[in-house]
């Protein structure tokens, strides 16, 4: 299959350890009681899903993207039970649990950095509605602009090549910050477009953090202050840091033409 765009999308939940793939059932982005999400709400899980819906539905009708969901092992809560869930294989077990479309095929493959470093890749091919799909999913992105930044590097592995259109799916409210993560890791303006799906219902508590996180990227576009690093590791319960800073340099020439 050819690729020529590339879809984004930003995990923001994942299972609770509890949980095994078993043991899961239903309309699982509508069940709150499987997700570990710091106090979210089941209704806030059902809009996340939706951001993962809309990017699968926009890859259907296409016919040549790649999608890629690109979330780490971020929540204490999901880790060290019966099954260690990160947030991309979350929603990805989610919507096929949930009746979205079946999974025929996986392929594991490894990342190389140009350090050396061996980062896990999977790909999985989709039926969704007679429509094949692929779904890349990589289990290292701890904020919203790793998920950029692996995103960005595993299409360039897979697929050979520097997509020529990229389009990412998420919260509204992120917007500002989204775009503001591609410029930063130099992509062409009108090379990425962002597809604000909903808000959550807290969005005036939402709205008051993002501009806190806002300010702190404006100062620091790549997140290597203390506070953002800071963040970046509490969200690593695993301890397994993320290999794809090796290949920035890698990035930057993705763009340079």
């Amino acid at each position: 299959m050819a690729y020529d765009e590339l879809v984004l999308v930003a995990a923001h939940g994942a299972i609770k350890a509890e949980y095994g793939p078993g043991d899961l059932s239903g309309a699982v982005f509508e069940r709150g009681e499987y997700w570990a999400q710091n106090g979210t709400d089941e209704a806030e899980m059902m809009l996340c899903g939706q951001h993962f819906k809309a990017a699968l539905d926009y890859a259907a009708t296409q016919g040549s993207c790649l999608v890629v969901l690109d979330a780490g092992y971020t929540r204490p809560e999901s880790v060290g039970g019966r099954h260690d869930w990160s947030d991309a294989y979350s929603y990805l077990v989610a919507g096929a649990q949930s009746g979205w479309y079946d999974i025929f095929s996986e392929e594991d493959r490894a990342y190389i950095t140009q350090k050396g470093q061996t980062a896990d890749l999977r790909l999985f091919r989709l039926v969704m509605r007679g429509v094949n799909l692929t779904v890349a999913i990589s289990e290292y992105a701890r904020d919203s602009l790793e998920e950029q930044l692996v995103g960005l590097l595993l299409y360039e592995t897979v697929v050979g090549d520097t997509p020529k259109a990229i389009r990412e799916f998420g919260w509204e409210f992120k917007r500002n910050r989204i775009v503001a993560h591609a410029a930063a890791l130099g992509v062409p303006e009108g090379l990425f477009a962002y597809v604000g799906v909903n808000n959550p219902p807290s969005a005036a508590a939402a709205n008051r953090g993002e501009d806190k996180t806002l300010q702190r990227f404006a100062s620091d576009p790549l997140g290597m202050s203390s506070a953002l690093a800071e963040k970046r590791r509490l969200r690593d319960p695993l301890e397994r840091g993320n290999p794809y800073w090796d290949d920035m340099g890698k990035l930057s020439a993705m763009f340079a033409d």
